[in-house]
C-alpha cells in the first residue's frame, strides 16, 4: 500500500491510497479548515470507490498522452497511473489540493522561485505547442493542469515571472494556442475579453458569469495567451492562497475522455443535491448560451467549474470559450446542448425555452440575457480587437477582421433564431 496525503493550504484533508494492484482510493473526512474535496462524494471518514477516486484524479493531470509519457519519462513516473503522476506533479494543482508522499513535510518540498525571461518563456511557448513529445513542466516543476491543449504555469511576483519550483503556487497560465487552428490564442483572448466587456456593459441589468481575465502577450515572437489563474488569491499582506475547484467531469464523476457526453442537466443535477443556489444555476445556464452566441465549440463539461468554499458552490469563471469562425474547417457545433440541439443554426427560442424548463431556470430571462448579449458582443469584440491592434502583424490584422465580421454575421443570425 503507498499512500500520498492531500494538503489545501497547510491543512490536511485526507488521503490518496494505492494497494498492491493499482487501484486508488482517497478518503477526504470532514473538516472545519478546508471546504469540501469534491461535488462527487460527501466528506467522509470512510474511502471513495475506485470509480470515483479516478475521474476526481483524473481531471488534476493532463489528457494529452504525448504529453503524459514525456512528463512520466522526466520524472520517472508510470504515465499510464494517476497516482505515480501526482506523486511527481501534484504539488500544485488545479484548485487548492495539493498531494505530498505520506513520509514528507509538506514544508520540506516547497522550492524556490527561479526567474525566467521572455527569451526563455517564448522557447518554453514553442517547446509546448510542438509535437515532440516535450512535457509541460521543467526540471524542478511540480504542478499539473488538465485537458489536451499545450500550456504550462509560471508564478507572478512584483513584475517578474518565475517558474515555480517543488510545492510554490503558480498564479499564470501560458497557452501558445492550438497549432491547427490560425490565430487561436489570439482568437480565444478576443473572446474572452469580448464577453467581459459585455458583462460590463450589462452590469445593473442583468446576472452575467464572470470571465477568467486574459491577455495576448508576444514572448520572442511567439503569441500567446496568458490567463490569470483564478484559483489563486493574494491577501493585503501579499500572502498566496489556493481557492479550491473542480470541473463538472469531476463534480459528475466523468473520466475527461467522457467530456462530452455530460449534459447541462447532468450538471445541474449535481449541483441542486449539493446545495447550490439558484442564481448560480442560472448563471450556469447563461454560460452555456454565451458559447452559442460566440459559436464556442469547446463548451464541454471540463470548461465550466465550480469553486468550492465552506458555503455553497459558486460558478468559477468562465474560461477556454474561443470562438470557431474564421478557420478554414466549419465549426458549428456545441459541446454541450440546447433544448436537445447541438448544431448552433438550429437553436430557436423554443429551444432555449425547453433548456430553461429542463435546467429549472426562468425562460424568459433566458431570452432576454441571450439577446442583449447578442447585440453587445460583435462591438466588445471590435473593442477587444483595439486593444490589442498595436501589437499584430497586417496578414493577422486580416484574419482577426475576418474572424470579427463573421462573429457579427453569427451574431445577427443568433437574433434572428431568438425571434
Amino acid at each position: 500500500m503507498k499512500r500520498l496525503n492531500m494538503m489545501m493550504n497547510g491543512h490536511s484533508v485526507g488521503h490518496l491510497d494505492q494497494d498492491d494492484h493499482g487501484k486508488t482510493t482517497l478518503t477526504a473526512p470532514p473538516t472545519e479548515d478546508a471546504p469540501r474535496l469534491s461535488l462527487a462524494f460527501a466528506p467522509s471518514s470512510r474511502p471513495v470507490s475506485h470509480r470515483l477516486t479516478r475521474a476526481y484524479i483524473e481531471g488534476l493531470l493532463p489528457e494529452n498522452e504525448i504529453v503524459r509519457r514525456a512528463t512520466a519519462e522526466r520524472t520517472g513516473a508510470n504515465a499510464n497511473n494517476p497516482f505515480s503522476l501526482l506523486e511527481k506533479i501534484g504539488r500544485d494543482c488545479p484548485g487548492a489540493v495539493q498531494f505530498f508522499p505520506e513520509d514528507v513535510e509538506a514544508s520540506e518540498l516547497e522550492g524556490p522561485l527561479k526567474p525566467i525571461d521572455e527569451e526563455q518563456i517564448g522557447r518554453r511557448l514553442k517547446g509546448a505547442s510542438s509535437a515532440s513529445g516535450i512535457p509541460w513542466i521543467v526540471t524542478g516543476e511540480h504542478w499539473s493542469l488538465g485537458g489536451q491543449q499545450a500550456k504550462f504555469a509560471l508564478r507572478y511576483e512584483n513584475g517578474h515571472w518565475f517558474e515555480a519550483c517543488g510545492s510554490q503556487a503558480t498564479t499564470h497560465i501560458f497557452k501558445p494556442g492550438i497549432t491547427e487552428l490560425r490565430s487561436q490564442a489570439l482568437i480565444e483572448h478576443l473572446t474572452m475579453r469580448a464577453l467581459s466587456l459585455t458583462g460590463q456593459a450589462l452590469t445593473g441589468t442583468m446576472p452575467f458569469p464572470e470571465i477568467a481575465e486574459s491577455s495576448f502577450t508576444v514572448f520572442d515572437r511567439t503569441p500567446a495567451i496568458v490567463v490569470t489563474r483564478y484559483d489563486r488569491f493574494r491577501d493585503e499582506t501579499g500572502h498566496l492562497y489556493r481557492i479550491h475547484q473542480e470541473d463538472f467531469c469531476q463534480s459528475t464523476s466523468t473520466l475527461p475522455r467522457d467530456k462530452y457526453r455530460v449534459t447541462a442537466a447532468d450538471v445541474v443535477s449535481v449541483l441542486r443535491k449539493t446545495g447550490t443556489s439558484q442564481d448560480q444555476i442560472d448563471l450556469f445556464a447563461r454560460g452555456v448560451l454565451l458559447n452559442w452566441i460566440v459559436a464556442a465549440p469547446d463548451g464541454h463539461a471540463k470548461n465550466f467549474s465550480a469553486i468550492l468554499t465552506s458555503d455553497s458552490p459558486v460558478l468559477a469563471p468562465l474560461y477556454d470559450v474561443a470562438t470557431g469562425l474564421g478557420q478554414s474547417t466549419t465549426y458549428d457545433s456545441l459541446a454541450m446542448g440546447i433544448g436537445g440541439k447541438t448544431q448552433m443554426p438550429q437553436v430557436h427560442s423554443r429551444h432555449i425555452l425547453r433548456f430553461a424548463d429542463a435546467l429549472k431556470v426562468d425562460g424568459d430571462s433566458l431570452l432576454g440575457f441571450a439577446t442583449a448579449s447578442a447585440r453587445i458582443i460583435p462591438m466588445a469584440f471590435k473593442e477587444a480587437i483595439d486593444e490589442v491592434l498595436h501589437s499584430l502583424s497586417a496578414e493577422t490584422t486580416e484574419h482577426i477582421q475576418r474572424v470579427e465580421a463573421e462573429l457579427a454575421k453569427h451574431c445577427q443570425s443568433v437574433l434572428r433564431q431568438l425571434d
